[in-house]
């Protein structure tokens, strides 16, 4: 028992030197705090493991038997990895996803026992003991840095598992090298100083967990530095969170009820309540009472603004066009900055930008197609939860035809109830025939070939009311999958496709989607469509592209600019090309488009852009400062131009940045301005709560959420 609660120990001091050094601070208390950390969960891997040899040790002699005891350790690992593991959208549909929490801990459980028991059969000289101990210390420091350095910000149920593992199996090495070196010699009992040791690093794990990690710097660089102690941080305000709302009391952590999943400090003041809702010791929001004036006052003037002459008259036009949503998912803003190199990559995208009201400070309100695409369609923060019509049905109730083009992996994650609302009929593109959630081939050419056959058939009909199309372009969302077997892939990517750095694999991908927009616009110039729609080319999302270590891999998780930041442009006929710097929401397109469409919107979150589009609306609407909501799973959001301010909530961590001088976000202002950090987080937290589940049961409940309540209609 004891030589395997020491393994755990033993484990975490080997990596503790390598994770001191990670994360690049060297000031005593800060190094205290993680060493107590990875020490204390050291000393639970070595009690996970050391229970189930003592059983084995007094219930039989058979090697086989012991060894299929002694596995059972595994079990504190796999469990909750296997509960775990496939939460993701794509890996919850992957087979055998729903049975995980069964087999993953099983077939782990087997393999140790096989390792364990062809060990115990083959270790049986000093020699062989050299070799085992020196190949368990390589494999462990080996996958260690993998561990540390592959995919950092993303399945941490895996990172946590290899972390018990590579403690495990390094305790075990020097262990075993110890015992090889010393020999038959044995040092002097000491029973004092195994329980000593053990109480010393209990009692300094439960001080650390209660009083360490209290300021910024600290959590900040377990959070973006770390691996081991990011991992270790995670499970302990996982296992002290039982409210599961994502907030935690311990390790620096804010909430103030754990009991109560209504009261943390990601939700706002209700007035109504005598409670501290949001844990900042006040009982209601700062400013909040200031902020509905604004908004009344705002309101009034854009009442005044709709019966200017300059609004009406466009209105009156608009109303009679057709109308086409270009979304292109996972587009960066900056890559349609307007440079040479650009221009001359995307010269059909620019033929649109040129022509259209160009929006340079567009923000998606996520990461992620979900939140994102469904706010476009609605309009609301969270817009799964809304009793006002989505886009589609605003146009439909107005006498429009509604249409779209939709990849099934889209429709899949972000779910029908919410995209197909309103729509007289779509077409569903299948992206993954060859594998389910592997985008292998181009779609682009087939998404406009569809969005041309509505077209078609819509002019056959002879109908003379306007229409609204969707179309959404996937190839950038899977510039990562597409393969050279598709013959246009083959012959953008080039003959060594393999050699191309990612952010090049991308751009040239955007090639491929700005081809087929070329098509589209060549097939309703030769129909005398063009000067008669107003196009929209918008994005869902951005891209991680391996440019700041602070991004995942692809997008999702974080709200940083390069995930967030969104081409959006409007090209109405007739209306003269302008370029907008106000800082504005994609969640606007919905109010704006049903303005366009001669009806005054519903109220909801999204704000219209009409003024934006005409000349001489006064500069007090033009340059108003209204917050943006960010909200994804592990990191919310709000602009407020020019700042931007971003929480960690998990962490605790707060990020300012001015957006108009530092759009690389790198310099935090939150510690040097605290007042405007709380302001921008009172502004915020007046918004409406978003819950970023993307889980299977999340998805179902979203979807449930978002179905058609006739009575409501």
């Amino acid at each position: 028992m004891r030589a395997n609660v020491s393994t755990g120990l033993l484990g975490a001091a080997l990596l503790l030197p390598l994770e001191i050094l990670a994360l690049g601070r060297a000031d005593g208390i800060f190094v205290l705090s993680v060493a107590l950390l990875m020490t204390g969960f050291g000393l639970v891997a070595g009690v996970a493991i050391a229970i189930p040899d003592a059983i084995a040790l007094r219930l039989t002699t058979r090697q086989p038997l012991r060894s299929m005891i002694r596995a059972c350790g595994s079990f504190a690992a796999t469990i909750p990895l296997g509960l775990h593991l496939f939460d993701g959208a794509k890996a919850s549909t992957l087979p055998g996803a729903a049975y995980a929490p069964i087999w993953v801990p099983l077939l782990v459980w087997l393999g140790v026992t096989t390792v364990l028991w062809l060990v115990a059969a083959w270790n049986t000289t000093a020699r062989r003991s050299l070799m085992l101990s020196t190949t368990l210390l390589g494999t462990t420091l080996v996958v260690d840095r993998i561990n540390c350095t592959r995919l950092r910000s993303e399945y941490p149920d895996v990172h946590t598992f290899l972390l018990f593992a590579t403690i495990v199996g390094g305790g075990l090495g020097l262990r075993l090298l110890g015992q090889t070196i010393r020999g038959k010699a044995r040092r002097p009992a000491r029973p004092w100083a195994f329980p000593i040791t053990i109480a010393i690093v209990a009692t300094g794990f439960c001080v650390t967990v209660k009083t360490g990690l209290p300021d910024d710097n600290s959590r900040w660089a377990v959070a973006t530095r770390g691996m081991h102690t990011r991992m270790v941080t995670r499970l302990v305000r996982g296992a002290f969170d039982t409210d599961k709302d994502g907030y935690a009391s311990v390790l620096g952590g804010q909430d103030c009820d754990d009991a109560n999943p209504a009261v943390n400090p990601g939700v706002g003041e209700d007035p109504d309540t005598p409670l501290d809702d949001n844990c900042d010791g006040l009982l209601e929001s700062p400013g909040a009472t200031e902020r509905k004036q604004e908004n009344l006052a705002l309101n009034v003037v854009l009442s005044a603004l709709r019966k200017t002459p300059r609004i009406t008259d466009l209105v009156q036009r608009t109303s009679k066009m057709h109308f086409i949503l270009l979304t292109i998912d996972a587009l960066r803003a900056d890559v349609l900055a307007a440079t040479e190199d650009n221009r001359a990559a995307y010269p059909n995208l620019f033929s649109i930008l040129d022509q259209a009201s160009r929006f340079r400070m567009a923000f998606a309100p996520s990461a992620g197609t979900d939140l994102s695409m469904s706010g476009i369609l609605t309009g609301q923060v969270d817009p799964f939860h809304t009793d006002e019509p989505t886009l589609a049905e605003a146009l439909r109730k107005q006498g429009r035809q509604t249409h779209a083009v939709i990849p099934s992996e889209v429709i899949r994650y972000v779910g029908a109830s919410i995209l197909t609302r309103g729509l007289d009929g779509h077409d569903l593109l299948v992206n993954d025939k060859d594998r389910r959630d592997i985008g292998t081939y181009s779609t682009s050419a087939e998404t406009s070939r569809l969005g041309l056959q509505f077209v078609g058939k819509h002019l056959k009909s002879g109908k003379d009311n306007p229409f609204f199309l969707w179309l959404h372009y996937f190839d950038v969302h899977e510039h990562d999958e597409l393969r050279a077997a598709d013959p246009r892939v083959r012959e953008i990517l080039g003959d060594n496709p393999a050699l191309l750095r990612r952010p090049d694999r991308y751009r040239r991908i955007v090639r491929l989607v700005d081809e087929q927009v070329g098509v589209l616009l060549s097939g309703l110039r030769s129909r005398g469509l063009l000067e008669q729609t107003i196009i929209v080319v918008v994005s869902d999302h951005g891209e991680g592209l391996g440019d700041d270590p602070r991004l995942p891999g692809n997008h999702g998780k974080f709200v940083y600019n390069p995930l967030v930041h969104v081409p959006l442009a409007i090209r109405i006929p007739g209306v003269p090309a302008n370029s907008i710097e106000t800082a504005v929401s994609i969640l606007d397109l919905h109010p704006t488009l049903i303005e366009l469409a001669g009806v005054v919107p519903p109220p909801v979150a999204g704000q219209t852009l009409v003024p934006h589009l005409v000349l001489d609306t006064p500069p007090s609407w033009l340059n108003q400062h209204r917050p943006l909501p960010l909200n994804e799973s592990d990191q919310f959001g709000v602009v407020v131009w020019p700042y931007k301010l971003m929480v960690r909530k998990a962490e605790n961590l707060s990020e300012l940045y001015d957006i108009s001088k530092d759009f690389r976000e790198k310099t935090n202002l939150s510690a040097a301005q605290p007042d405007r950090a709380r302001a921008m987080l009172a502004s915020y937290l007046a918004l409406p709560t978003v819950n970023v589940d993307r889980t299977n049961k999340g998805r179902r409940l979203r979807n449930q959420a978002a179905q058609v309540v006739p009575a409501a209609r």
